[in-house]
């Protein structure tokens, strides 16, 4: 099994700081738009609220969101090995 430790606030930081790398870093090449969105899984309203997760009355409690014009399966995928062992779901849908 992945990491049970009980992550922090400090950890949700570092993970969205991780995030921004991982989106700035990715190379747009094959046409394949998506909009990418990591929320939070099986955690209460308020701990959701204490990590600086925004409501949005589609998605739930948004922690990250992010769109590209290519390549989109590929980010998701980088995204989704990045939130392994976090309270956090990441969903893709194409454009």
């Amino acid at each position: 099994m992945g990491d049970l430790k009980m992550k922090n606030s400090q950890d949700y930081q570092h993970l969205k700081t991780e995030l921004e790398k991982i989106k700035s870093n990715h190379k747009e090449e094959h046409l394949d738009p998506c909009f990418i969105s990591i929320t939070a899984s099986g955690m209460g309203w308020r701990k959701a609220k204490s990590l600086g997760m925004k409501k949005d009355y589609y998605y739930g409690w948004v922690f990250y969101r992010t769109s590209t014009n290519s390549n989109g399966y590929e980010l998701y995928e980088k995204l989704q090995s990045a939130c392994e062992g976090y309270e956090l779901c990441v969903s893709e849908r194409q454009l």
